[in-house]
């Protein structure tokens, strides 16, 4: 249904060409139904300075979300000395240095950016060519060899033209789909970026510093211990003409093109503007007006953070702890007036009634909510793609990277005609005889070893059942994504808290110290972090 997409992602598809789409010959395999697409998560990050703290220095606080039921943990802790200075904090495979932490001087955090930074072109493929404007331009080949531990190198070859690198084989005349990614613009830069961060010692260097990282599409926030705090995009995201999105695939040889790259000082930046800096996934334009995003995830986390922050003038280290574990959903606000009013008269509407839209271990209205929520997917579902819809919601992350777009619609009393009304009327009657739980019950989930994961528990590498509060749309992010081949759960992987009167940091890990299954620190931190405590990280001693 053409018209409910353009609905769903307006106006993200002005100037689309569903046909063009639809004669693409294949559409090759992006994971959709396996577990290497569940990997989505929402991340938080916010500082205040000093005008709203009770000791009058900045606060910045790190609250990233990623999965979660895995041992040992995603974040590995840190404390380092070098001469004077010392950095605390998490590292994370994939990013030099520390991605999460503070030196004596500057913390820092940072949340997806989910930036437009690959494009689709629909190439016409000919043999070993492609057409451009009426000429044929040879495919080159790329080879490649992974090495790999223990294993043979694993080779690959990419075919690829100018407009990137073509997703599918493709017959002796067809529509392929060519892939164009930003994010290789000087990537050692990047590197270089990150690893010089923590020797930064104010906002406006690190800013200067991170103008540099082209490769990862990240809102960072910064505050220092001068008492300035700030906000800078990194990346690097393609400028595109005549007002394309970037949502949609255009043909490669017309005129939808890129004409530049937004990067560096070219990205949104703020500095001692204003007392608070927020960041939560959100999209953001460029200082010029262009689109930088249209996957963002809804404003539900960022507005609620904006409001417990503006709602506190003396602001300590136990003020932010009670943020980062807040579970009220704004997506439950927004949409459940809408929804209510169509309810069939029964046990899911009367437990909806006066619901404080939390998500608490014994909140039953969250289990009421999200079935009636399920139950408007399907509505919808039905006319998005039918069967093959229904089973996108239910066997990937579809639901989790569309949901901005998704409750735009449901969300809206334009979109329950009479027709879908009583199709959700009648769904919901049917769950009538689903034992009503609190939301500890519903959502769970296990932390097997990442390598050892299903040995008997006698061997102590898993750890058992555990209640995951929060949803999608709550300040602490808890989400059970489903996918073929094991539940994917995201939820808050660490969680830091930097008060510039003092020397240290407030952290709180689901897992341990160390990372083998024999030592007494593997599971040191699980039973504080599942308690929403946390622990002091301390600069280490000088020799």
């Amino acid at each position: 249904n053409c018209e409910l997409l353009e609905a769903m992602f307006e106006p993200f598809l002005e100037g689309w060409k569903p046909w063009l789409c639809q004669a693409i010959e294949s559409y090759p395999d992006w994971g959709l139904s396996s577990k290497s697409f569940g990997r989505g998560g929402g991340s938080n990050a916010w500082a205040v300075d000093g005008t709203r703290t009770q000791s009058g220095m900045p606060i910045l606080c790190g609250d990233p979300h990623l999965q979660i039921n895995q041992l040992p943990a995603l974040f590995l802790e840190v404390r380092v000395r070098i001469a004077s200075e010392y950095w605390l904090g998490a590292s994370i495979p994939g990013i030099p240095g520390i991605a999460v932490g503070r030196n004596s001087s500057l913390a820092w955090s940072g949340t997806f950016a989910v930036a437009d930074n690959s494009d689709f072109f629909v190439e016409r493929v000919q043999g070993e060519n492609v057409v451009r404007g009426g000429a044929l331009e040879p495919i080159s080949k790329r080879h490649v060899a992974i090495e790999r531990r223990g294993q043979s190198p694993k080779h690959l070859t990419f075919r690829e033209t100018s407009r990137g690198s073509l997703e599918a084989p493709a017959s002796e005349s067809a529509l392929v789909l060519a892939n164009r990614w930003s994010g290789s613009h000087r990537p050692e830069e990047g590197m270089c970026a990150f690893m010089r961060l923590p020797f930064c010692g104010s906002v406006g260097e690190a800013q200067q510093i991170l103008e540099k990282a082209h490769t990862l599409s990240l809102h960072f926030v910064l505050a220092d211990k001068g008492g300035q705090i700030g906000y800078c995009q990194l990346g690097s995201i393609p400028k595109r003409s005549q007002d394309w999105s970037g949502l949609y695939p255009v043909e490669a040889d017309g005129s939808m093109q890129w004409t530049g790259l937004y990067t560096g000082k070219s990205l949104p930046r703020t500095i001692g503007q204003n007392a608070v800096v927020v960041s939560a996934n959100e999209a953001r334009l460029a200082p010029d007006g262009g689109t930088l995003a249209t996957f963002a995830q809804p404003l539900y986390r960022y507005e609620r953070i904006k409001e417990l922050l503006y709602a506190g003038s003396e602001h300590t280290a136990e003020t932010m702890a009670g943020i980062q574990l807040d579970v009220i959903s704004g997506q439950a606000k927004a949409i459940l007036p809408v929804l209510y009013p169509l309810l069939p008269w029964g046990p899911i509407r009367l437990k909806l009634n006066g619901w404080d839209f939390g998500y608490g271990p014994a909140s039953q209205g969250a289990h009421c909510f999200q079935l009636v929520y399920r139950a408007a997917l399907c509505v919808l579902a039905d006319e998005l793609g039918g069967d093959w819809m229904h089973n996108m919601l239910r066997k990937t992350e579809l639901a989790h990277w569309w949901c901005s777009a998704i409750d735009r619609l449901i969300g809206s009393s334009s979109f329950w005609t009479p027709g879908r009304a009583k199709k959700l009327a009648a769904l919901v009657a049917n769950l009538e005889q689903v034992d009503l739980l609190p939301w500890g019950k519903v959502q769970q989930f296990d932390m097997p070893h990442l390598a050892f994961g299903g040995l008997p528990s006698v061997f102590g590498f898993d750890e058992g059942t555990q209640s995951l509060g929060g949803s999608i749309g709550t300040i602490c992010q808890g989400a059970v994504i489903p996918a073929i081949d094991g539940e994917v759960v995201i939820g808050p992987a660490y969680r830091m808290i930097c008060d510039f009167s003092d020397d240290g940091i407030l952290t709180a890990l689901p897992g341990g110290i160390h990372g083998s299954r024999f030592s007494k620190t593997y599971k040191k931190w699980l039973k504080q972090w599942r308690q929403g405590e946390y622990h002091r990280l301390e600069p280490p001693m000088r020799n």
